[in-house]
């Protein structure tokens, strides 16, 4: 009789006790969300295939299967992972935000702790379109007063394409209002402070009063400017005539152009009546032979 071959003993794993207490608390975690989902919103069992099949039967009903499918779908949610879910809306032909939508509806509007019954006549796209009021709007609204210049009456009236419209533009005007009033808020504050203020001129300044200091840095603006576009002039004709090809019609532009400048430099001298001596501006007296600057002193003086 041939004998047996004995039979080897099964290695026993170790378990990584850390990672299944994890993932034992995560599942326990899960299950509570779920557990209190299903108690609040009255839903039987947490089984993903039958809360998916069950979907499916309540999509062609009006808002109260918009309830049940967006109560269905926040206890889908807990207990699915996040690939799952997707595939799961997928097969559901529901995209990602049309479910958060309706799972949104569903926690303002079937949410027992907060009745708003009055508002549930007024049909699945309506409501889908004021998700965009905070939780004190609606009540507002419910209780029959107004919200962004509509009552429950207006919003009974309008179409859901309307009533969307009406609350982007209202919401859009009262933003441009709080903006407003914001800006206006801060220029009065500034008038207020400027005027309790008691003007100080700055070191180096000749402003005696605020409006002079106004003045006075306006024309420190514009003398910076005049002088920075005048620089520029001289290097523009500096290039044109440092140019190896330069026509003499391109020189004579350049000349043209200095000579109109200084022209104009001379029209502001005139309209304001004041006395510059443009040879002693070329020619400074320090720069002068000492027989040149006595001579042309006593011709300055002559014409004087």
């Amino acid at each position: 009789m041939a004998r047996k071959t004995p039979v080897q003993p099964t290695e026993v794993l170790a378990l990584d006790t850390d990672a299944v207490n994890a993932a034992n608390a995560a599942l326990t975690l899960q299950g509570q969300q779920a557990t209190r989902l299903m108690s609040a919103y009255n839903v039987t069992h947490a089984n993903p295939d039958a809360l998916e099949a069950e979907i499916r039967g309540y999509q062609t009903t009006a808002v109260e299967a918009m309830f049940a499918i967006g109560a269905r779908l926040l206890v889908m949610r807990t207990v699915v992972e996040h690939g799952d879910w997707i595939k799961r809306l997928e097969r559901l032909n529901m995209a990602p935000r049309a479910a958060q939508r309706v799972m949104q509806a569903t926690l303002k509007f079937a949410d027992p702790s907060k009745p708003r019954d009055k508002l549930l006549g007024l049909g699945k796209g309506k409501l889908i379109e004021l998700l965009t009021l905070d939780d004190e709007e609606l009540d507002v609204l419910s209780g029959g007063g107004d919200v962004l210049e509509l009552d429950l009456d207006d919003v009974a009236g309008m179409s859901t394409t309307e009533l969307r419209k009406h609350l982007r533009e209202a919401r859009a005007d009262a933003e441009a209002k709080d903006r407003l009033i914001e800006k206006r808020g801060k220029e009065i504050d500034k008038l207020h402070t400027q005027l309790e203020r008691k003007f100080v001129p700055e070191p180096g300044s000749v402003a005696e009063t605020e409006t002079e200091q106004a003045q006075y840095l306006a024309l420190q603006e514009a003398h910076t400017e005049a002088l920075a576009v005048l620089a520029r002039l001289t290097v523009v004709v500096r290039d044109i005539k440092a140019a190896p090809s330069v026509s003499e019609a391109m020189e004579m532009a350049a000349d043209n152009a200095i000579r109109h400048a200084c022209q104009r430099l001379v029209d502001i001298v005139n309209d304001n009546g004041l006395a510059i001596d443009l040879e002693e501006l070329v020619t400074p007296a320090w720069l002068q032979a000492p027989d040149d600057a006595a001579t042309q002193s006593k011709a300055r003086g002559k014409r004087s």
